[in-house]
């Protein structure tokens, strides 16, 4: 018997609509396509659980969760447009995490005039935990591909629980008040979840994302409440966000020694408090044990200050929520002590420093734990590169993985002994000899960094992976892959794998006049190259996907096979083969590099095998976010500038395929043109300098003007987003720069596409005007390559899609 109202109909409407193949068909069928060719499903047809029932699924495409973003706010909650938001800017704590349940006039008069403004006519079609659970599947959405959106699910939020309390007096009953605290806890935890994008420099979306519900917490009679584990998420999104100017400065000014005490400039330093050097985490935390609540010492420790009340370096890390229930509790207790010395040596400037947090532990007979082998691991591996590359760091302790160099001018040849920490081989086999087993994020920097292939899988068999699991990883095998090596092989352990194996690929090492090919003599499979010759006259994609799919001999072939394979749907294994291709250096076939006539001919194919391996990219459903769109680009340019000045046929290759980058260009700027949406959010990616600069050098070196042009003036009208999403990162600013000093440099052969840049440049002040001849003469000769520099954001060690 069916329910009251319902109709056989309708219920094949909703079969219709749950029955599309994918995602995005779903949701076409639920917006706007009609049924049987007669009907369009009207909106009070739609009931929720449809949506929740699509949002179930991953969505992979930024334009439908636009869509159903929309949908929510306009068909479900029955919300009027609100103004535009635009992308944060760093800004201090919000009072409801200062005050605690206290209230300003001002909110007080804020809450009454909102309530005036919403008229009793806002009825909702879904109850509170129907609501819930759409929310936390939305923001689940936009993790993983949308991560600016998480502004406009909060203002849904705030919304939603303002016209919920409107038909109720002033001040919230009890009942009603229990249930906003708790809805209110509940969406701050989900928004402390990092996002699978750029999960850093996305933090100042969750904060902006969490200060409005902080700020609804004040606005209410009498205040919402904020349990512990809402506390503990305001704190980890300020201990994962970009450091303030003064916070940044104040690490500038510390002792050289250990503990870091604060080194007095002045008169006015040696007035000043040391509660006024206090970081917002400590901020935060200080606020949280007002309330009566405790808060991790791991947090307190990344924040800079230690648990006896010590300095440490305020460090910027990316926490992930731990569950406070009895079970996790007892579980976790065991590790807990290994987190904070884990905590200790990260929130260090040296890998002296960091050895010695670690090798106190161990005198007082401590057993260490996988997550302080990492963070070791983590100190010893960034000093090599640092000594290794002799960088010079322009940025403040705690702002980045780089580590300073160690301070031991006055230390004696016994004393630097005693500090020199082991290498990371040698602290591997004490931790296995502790019987430690690699697993999780150590096994995978451990897969990031390793020094040969074989050592990579030495790690995979070492973790517990059977020997025939890491035997197909190595050699390939069937094309079905074994339900064992799927079960056994996460898709990230996988994407860290290609990754490893894409490094030993074949490279050109340029030695005085002379070119020799670097090869990867310690790649697992014996078998040779092909070295028959290649007619690359006659390439067509389908040959350049022979390559993918022939039995493994190369490093290149392997990780595309290994793609193939597994057809993952996580955007990084893909970016591991694309990031090796758009190398200049990189060698496709052996006979292409020997002779130097046909150099132009290797980077054709290693454009051809990329635009294949985009093809398979597509086919999972999958849209490039901008850092594959960049790696994209640099392969396009690097075969336009080898063929600036070769055949015709070259050209018009270049010109035709050209479309391919317009295309997903196209899809980042929603075709260069700013369409109307009910989504506050302008821009549907965090669009860096970086991934604009690889598009306007792909576009110039072929000399489409036009294509630049458009870009700038895309440019322009979000010029405000733009320069927003740049202060989020080190070398923002600069990197935007140098897209403006690209477009003048590509751009000066033509009158007329200077007379059309140059007036759309000067609208906007903050990119400082047109180039001068000096800027364009330092890009040409060398700042195109400086695409990424000291001071870049921290690697992160602990996203998952």
């Amino acid at each position: 018997m069916r329910p009251r109202g319902i109709t056989w109909s309708k219920v094949a409407q909703w079969l219709w609509v749950l029955s599309g193949p994918t995602p995005n068909e779903m949701t076409e069928r639920l917006l706007s396509k009609p049924f049987h060719r007669k009907e369009i499903l009207k909106p009070t047809h739609r009931p929720p659980f449809i949506l929740l029932e699509i949002l179930r699924r991953d969505i992979s495409k930024v334009k439908t969760l636009e869509m159903l973003i929309s949908y929510t706010r306009d068909h479900v909650l029955n919300l009027v447009d609100t103004p535009r938001s635009s992308v944060p800017k760093d800004q201090a704590i919000t009072s409801a995490v200062f005050k605690g349940t206290s209230e300003s006039d001002d909110a007080s008069s804020l809450r009454k005039n909102q309530r005036r403004t919403i008229t009793k006519s806002e009825k909702f079609g879904i109850e509170e935990n129907a609501f819930a659970i759409l929310i936390s599947r939305l923001l689940y959405q936009t993790r993983r591909i949308w991560p600016s959106a998480m502004v406009d699910i909060a203002h849904l939020i705030v919304r939603y629980m303002q016209s919920s309390s409107v038909t109720n007096v002033s001040p919230l009953n009890p009942p009603l008040f229990i249930r906003f605290c708790k809805m209110n806890n509940y969406f701050l935890r989900l928004l402390a979840l990092p996002s699978s994008i750029e999960p850093m420099q996305s933090m100042a979306y969750n904060w902006e994302a969490q200060k409005l519900l902080l700020e609804l917490a004040g606005q209410f009679d009498p205040p919402l409440r904020l349990d512990q584990a809402s506390y503990r998420a305001v704190v980890q999104v300020l201990a994962a966000t970009k450091k303030s100017r003064r916070e940044s400065r104040s690490m500038t000014f510390r002792n050289r020694s250990w503990p870091p005490w604060r080194v007095e400039q002045d008169g006015m330093d040696a007035q000043r408090s040391q509660e006024e050097d206090f970081s917002r985490v400590i901020s935060a935390i200080m606020r949280s044990r007002e309330s009566g609540y405790t808060q991790d010492d791991q947090l307190s420790i990344f924040g800079g200050v230690d648990t006896d009340g010590t300095p440490t370096i305020h460090t910027r890390k990316l926490l992930k929520s731990r569950s406070l229930d009895s079970s996790t509790r007892a579980r976790d207790n065991h590790d807990d002590e290994g987190r904070v010395w884990a905590a200790r040596i990260e929130a260090t400037r040296d890998v002296y420093e960091g050895w010695g947090a670690f090798s106190e532990f161990c005198k007082k007979g401590g057993r260490p734990t996988i997550s302080m082998c990492l963070a070791m691991f983590q100190k010893i591996n960034y000093e090599s590169k640092r000594s290794a590359l002799q960088l010079d760091l322009h940025v403040p302790p705690g702002d980045a993985r780089e580590v300073y160099p160690v301070s031991d001018d006055n230390f004696s040849e016994f004393y630097k002994s005693r500090l020199q920490p082991p290498t990371i081989q040698n602290l591997y086999q004490e931790m296995r000899a502790a019987g430690i087993v690699p697993s999780g994020r150590c096994l995978r920097f451990l897969l990031q960094h390793a020094r040969t292939v074989d050592e990579g899988l030495g790690y995979l068999l070492d973790s517990g992976i059977h020997e025939r699991v890491v035997a197909y990883l190595a050699n390939g095998g069937e094309s079905q892959i074994p339900p064992d090596v799927v079960a056994q092989v996460s898709i990230p352990i996988l994407a860290d794998f290609i990754s490893l194996i894409c490094r030993f690929a074949p490279r050109l090492k340029k030695i005085s006049f002379d070119t020799e090919l670097e090869m990867a003599e310690d790649f697992r499979s014996p078998t040779k190259r092909n070295s028959s010759p290649a007619r690359s006259e006659t390439w067509t994609i389908r040959e350049a996907r022979a390559i993918q799919h022939s039995h493994p001999r190369d490093p290149l072939t392997h990780a595309a096979f290994l793609l193939k394979s597994w057809r993952p749907k996580f955007r990084p294994a893909w970016y591991a083969l694309l990031k090796c291709l758009a190398r200049k250096d990189i060698v496709m076939v052996r006979n292409l590099v020997t002779d130097s006539s046909r150099t132009c001919d290797n980077h054709e194919l290693a454009w051809r095998v990329t635009r294949a391996v985009l093809e398979d990219f597509h086919s999972c459903d999958l849209e490039l976010d901008p850092e594959g769109f960049r790696l994209v680009c640099q392969t396009f340019a690097k075969y336009a500038e080898a063929a600036f000045n070769e055949s015709q046929r070259h050209r018009e290759g270049l010109i035709e395929t050209s479309q391919i980058i317009k295309a997903e260009c196209a899809k980042l700027t929603n075709g260069g043109v700013e369409v109307p949406s009910k989504v506050n959010t302008r821009l549907r990616y965090i669009v860096e300098g970086a991934h604009l600069h690889a598009y306007v050098r792909a576009m110039g070196l072929i000399g489409d003007h036009a294509a630049i042009t458009s870009l700038l003036e895309w440019m322009v009208r979000n010029h405000e987003e733009l320069d927003a999403i740049a202060s989020l990162a080190a070398n923002g600013q600069r990197m935007l720069r140098q897209t403006i000093v690209a477009i003048k440099a590509f751009c000066d052969i033509s009158e007329h596409a200077v007379a059309t840049a140059q007036p759309l440049v000067e609208q906007v002040e903050s990119w400082g005007g047109w180039p001068g001849e000096e800027e364009v003469e330092y890009y040409l000769n060398r700042g195109h390559d400086q695409v990424q520099g000291a001071g870049a954001e921290p690697d992160d060690d602990e996203k998952d899609d």
